[in-house]
């Protein structure tokens, strides 16, 4: 008895030819094509720095055409090349990631972390020495919130041996931490600074961002700026 599998083995037996139909050309019978081998490219160079890119850019691109530099983010860039060989490739020759330390934002540190990482991960500006002034005369377990409107707080802080007083903690305030590359500026943002009492310790301290992100299309902007100046002829998409 002859069933579907046996026609069917003998069809796939049958070599495939070409018809014409209404000018077309159709197959009479499925044509699969080997998938194309991706092109040997050359491995991608690891760097840090704004100025690390500039100097790969004079060194070994004698020409700025098909090349391009996208500045990903505030805290990296890459360098790609033209479009090339069949399958449409791009080369990325170089990626610079920007590798210092960032302050924890939007959660209560310890006091004393908060402290260190405020001197040591902002730039002296606007309200940086005062929010350390304040935080600096608060007491152990006297964190005791007696005002909190949502902007801002009241906390009990010592001004001497046993005088105690109420401080008005503002907010926004206005830091400028390191956030991205070192060669340009740091874009400076709104925060909103809380404290959090915690039984018979220093109370907890946080920096929540209030800028809705914006820093980050000031810092691009101003990559795409830095490489603009020291780079030429290359395609900056930003």
């Amino acid at each position: 008895m002859i069933d579907s599998t046996f026609v069917e083995s003998i069809t796939e037996l049958v070599p495939a030819g070409v018809v014409t139909i209404n000018g077309n050309e159709f197959s009479t019978k499925p044509v699969h094509n080997q998938p194309l081998p991706d092109e040997p490219v050359q491995s991608v160079l690891e760097v840090s720095t704004l100025t690390a890119v500039a100097d790969f850019c004079d060194a070994f691109l004698t020409s700025g055409e098909g090349n391009v530099l996208h500045v990903v983010s505030p805290r990296e860039v890459r360098l790609i090349g033209p479009v090339f060989g069949v399958r449409k490739q791009r080369v990325k020759f170089l990626t610079s990631q920007c590798s210092n330390r960032e302050f924890e934002f939007n959660k209560f540190l310890d006091h004393p972390i908060f402290m260190v990482g405020l001197q040591s991960l902002f730039l002296d500006y606007a309200d940086r020495a005062t929010v350390l002034k304040i935080l600096g005369t608060i007491k152990e377990d006297a964190a005791k919130t007696s005002m909190d409107d949502g902007v801002t707080q009241r906390v009990t802080a010592s001004t001497g041996v046993t005088l105690q007083q109420e401080i008005a903690i503002p907010n926004p305030v206005i830091l400028k931490p390191y956030r991205t590359f070192l060669e340009i500026e740091q874009p400076p943002s709104a925060f909103v600074l809380r404290v959090q009492s915690r039984k018979d310790q220093l109370p907890g301290v946080a920096l929540f961002e209030g800028d809705g992100g914006r820093w980050k299309a000031e810092a691009i902007l101003w990559i795409r700026e830095y490489l603009v100046e020291k780079t030429k002829g290359i395609t900056i998409v930003a």
